[in-house]
């Protein structure tokens, strides 16, 4: 009896000379649940029950942190010092994310850093830099080193020993409970603490990654198209997706800068929808919904558990070809490498991947590669990735397409606009009006097939946030956003008669790109038994009760 009343003494004393530093780790600890607390607060749970919660489990994981550290066995001190300095960068990762982009340490995350390759990592690094000198990231930390010195002044300066040891035993023992319930959840578990959620997630991200490389895909997908049948009506589909584009920021939607004249010109030829949105606010997310069977609606799951895009199409008798401007593989795989693989035939125009000979190359690139496929005879699907408005804008475009500059940029009531961020978002409206003319050239390119029945979609993968209602530029969770428009020439129009008609009728339903496929499949009357005419927008049954973006109800008007 009298040892363990020693023990507890010494860990004790322990604890009392090293509060400074437990409570250094509960901040740090709080930061690592802050996504999760605010989403909790966002959906009703009360606020002091779950700030009870969350500061009882961040303190627990920081005594148990501080006895490490605290130990005077070398290799346990030295053991406690590396896991609280990872304790430490996960959890900052986590609240700089979520201050940026709305999500923290996640599959989400994973799954973005595994796909991406060192250019786009690179880009995105320069590019968010800026970021940090944001009022709104400089306000929260101010907020929080002011919090956490407070908190570790009023500890170390006006706490005596006992009073301190029952007050953290105390909120510790909550945190066992709360640790414990959080522990028995299945769904939640993960998330009782940053270096579990990390580990979790990590793991969760490389096993699905790895069902879909080499050649462990996941399903059958002939079986899986077996009740696919029916003749498709149209010779060519040309889809076109863009990269980052907002459609906020095309004239042709209304924008006060003219940065799509060549579609304009074209408007009459056109059928412009006006409240179309991306599933996510990034490529890879984004483009395993549009390109894949899998929906927020009926079909869930994994989305390599459903047929792609280009096997349909490929079922259905056509050639598939794939062109694309980005990279085909990120560092462990990505959907661009997956989905090319489903064609007849790929071409990457610029950088296969990171670090070869090639040169980055400009959209344009793209025009030749599709003249080329027009040639051949029979009916072809052709998907061009452009490179469009991606990363470092200023990059993405001919010095010829440098017409805006800052000085045509409105303050807008916006007080953080410096000249600098003006010059930003200039060179995001140079992007877009280079995205016009490739798009406009590829209209041009087909037309010269008139004899074939062709019809070209283009839309985004998503949008992009330009300083719109914060201090803030780049991918950013809900910016979804973007342009849906598709062309079709003459012979096209009178083929699908009554149909393109129904299309036209429907320019201002509520769309989600995730049901392109049955919008593919609909507008030919080819039978399926995945398809569902209350997801196709061009179906009388058409009834899209609810959009998701970035796994969240979206809400019109939320990137405005």
């Amino acid at each position: 009896m009298e040892t363990i009343k020693n023990l507890l003494n010494k860990i004790g004393l322990l604890l009392y000379q090293h509060r400074a530093t437990t409570m250094l780790l509960t901040m740090i600890g709080w930061l690592g649940s802050v996504d999760i607390y605010h989403k909790l607060l966002q959906d009703g749970h009360s606020m002091p029950l779950q700030t009870i919660k969350w500061a009882s489990i961040a303190l627990l994981f920081a005594l148990l942190l501080t006895l490490l550290i605290g130990c005077k066995n070398k290799v346990i001190k030295v053991i406690g010092i590396l896991v609280s300095i990872l304790y430490a960068s996960l959890a900052i990762i986590n609240a700089i994310s979520y201050q940026f982009w709305g999500f923290g340490i996640s599959c989400r995350m994973f799954t973005i850093i595994m796909e991406s390759n060192e250019r786009e990592s690179g880009e995105f690094i320069n590019h968010t830099i800026g970021n940090f000198a944001s009022i709104d990231f400089i306000t929260n930390l101010a907020i929080f080193l002011a919090i956490a010195a407070l908190l570790i002044w009023s500890v170390k300066k006006l706490c005596k020993e006992k009073p301190y040891l029952i007050l953290v035993g105390i909120i510790g023992l909550i945190g066992v409970v709360a640790s414990g319930l959080q522990l028995q959840n299945t769904t939640e578990k993960k998330n009782v603490n940053i270096l579990l959620r990390s580990l979790i997630d990590y793991r969760r991200t490389h096993q699905n990654l790895n069902s879909t490389s080499d050649n462990n895909w996941g399903v059958d997908e002939n079986k899986l198209l077996e009740s696919l049948n029916g003749d498709y009506v149209i010779d060519n589909v040309v889809i076109v997706i863009g990269e980052s584009a907002s459609r906020n920021h095309h004239s042709i939607y209304g924008y006060d800068l003219n940065t799509t004249p060549k579609l304009q010109e074209k408007s009459d030829e056109l059928v412009i929808f006006n409240d179309a949105i991306s599933s996510y606010s990034t490529t890879s997310e984004s483009m395993k919904m549009f390109f894949s069977y899998k929906n927020y609606s009926t079909h869930k799951g994994e989305w390599y558990e459903y047929p792609s895009v280009p096997s349909i199409f490929s079922h259905l008798g056509f050639k598939t070809y794939w062109i694309s401007n980005q990279e085909k593989m990120g560092h462990f795989g990505g959907c661009e490498d997956y989905f090319s693989s489903k064609c007849d035939s790929s071409a990457f125009v610029g950088m296969l991947f990171s670090g070869d000979n090639l040169q980055e190359k400009y959209d344009e690139a793209l025009l030749p590669e599709l003249s080329k496929i027009m040639k051949n005879p029979g009916k072809k699907l052709v998907v061009l990735h452009l490179m469009g408005s991606h990363g470092e804008y200023y990059r993405r475009y001919p010095k010829e397409f440098a017409r805006f500059t800052e000085k045509e940029i409105a303050d807008r009531g916006r007080d953080y606009l410096t000249r600098s961020k003006k010059k930003t978002i200039a060179e995001y409206e140079n992007s877009i009006l280079y995205s016009d003319y490739i798009v406009s050239n590829i209209i041009d390119t087909i037309k010269q097939y008139n004899q074939q029945k062709t019809m070209m979609i283009y839309f985004s993968d998503h949008g992009e946030e330009l300083y719109e209602k914060r201090d803030f530029a780049g991918h950013s969770n809900g910016y979804v956003d973007i342009p849906f428009i598709i062309w079709t020439n003459e012979a096209t129009r009178l083929q699908l008669g009554e149909k393109y008609k129904e299309i036209t009728q429907s320019i201002d339903d509520p769309i989600s790109i995730e049901n392109l496929p049955d919008f593919l499949l609909g507008i030919s009357d080819i039978k399926y038994q995945m398809y569902d005419p209350t997801l196709d927008f061009t179906s009388p049954s058409y009834r899209l009760e609810k959009r998701f973006a970035d796994d969240a109800v979206y809400i019109k008007g939320q990137c405005d």
